[in-house]
């Protein structure tokens, strides 16, 4: 089973995300985390230089490789 958590920033996703990963006991991912990991930048930074569409390009780039690798 996979759930991914949509909305707006600040709307609790990563909190909610988290409890229901544990109830269920499976793996929580942040798209977030991934996407400074695999940038070597933050979000902020990312939107500043780039914007928020290149920020939605790799977003829906990560999201599509987590279906693949978990």
């Amino acid at each position: 089973m996979r759930i991914f958590l949509v909305g707006m920033m600040g709307a609790g996703k990563s909190f909610y995300g988290k409890k229901i990963a544990t109830t269920h006991q499976k793996m929580f991912l942040d798209s977030d985390t991934m996407i400074e990991d695999f940038l070597q930048k933050d979000i902020a930074s990312l939107f500043e230089l780039k914007g928020e569409w290149y920020f939605r390009k790799i977003e829906n780039k990560i999201l599509k490789s987590t279906v693949d690798k978990y």
